[in-house]
């Protein structure tokens, strides 16, 4: 076997080494060089890309957030809106619910009062008529509310017994 011979030892190891100095020189000035500026320009181009990416999104928080303050703001008028205009109609229809059902009510008890006091006029005058001259003095003026009414009442009752 050749390879075994002892006498071409001495030239397959210059051959190698050679071979593989060859190897490394090449390897180390042209091929690694040329791989660690690929590596150094694709590391630099990521690193811009994310200080744009985050300079980008802090923008776009930033808009966001003042969007979000501005929809904010309009809802918050838009209900104090809704609400003042829900108050104001609300008295507005009490109102007019007042004037309309109420307005007959004031007319009947305005008509019922101006009998009332018709027929309070004409009970005082019968009975100024009627009694004595020393209930007149009482009917008059009163010192007592109460008992004035109880014999106010009690002189009404004994006229209307049948």
């Amino acid at each position: 076997m050749p390879q075994l011979d002892a006498t071409t030892y001495f030239t397959q190891f210059v051959w190698l080494c050679i071979t593989y100095t060859t190897f490394y020189l090449v390897l180390t000035k042209t091929i690694l060089p040329k791989i660690a500026k690929i590596l150094f320009v694709r590391q630099n181009k990521a690193t811009q890309a994310e200080e744009n990416q985050s300079q980008e999104t802090v923008q776009i928080q930033n808009n966001a957030s003042q969007h979000m303050l501005q929809a904010c703001a309009q809802a918050k008028q838009a209900l104090e809106s809704t609400v003042t205009q829900s108050q104001k109609w609300g008295t507005k229809a009490t109102q007019d619910i007042q004037k309309a059902q109420l307005s007959s009510l004031q007319t009947e008890y305005t008509k019922q009062m101006q009998t009332s006091t018709f027929t309070f006029a004409l009970m005082a005058n019968a009975l100024k008529l009627t009694l004595p001259p020393s209930a007149h003095t009482m009917l008059a003026q009163p010192t007592n509310e109460q008992k004035a009414r109880v014999f106010q009442k009690a002189v009404i009752k004994s006229l209307f017994k049948k």
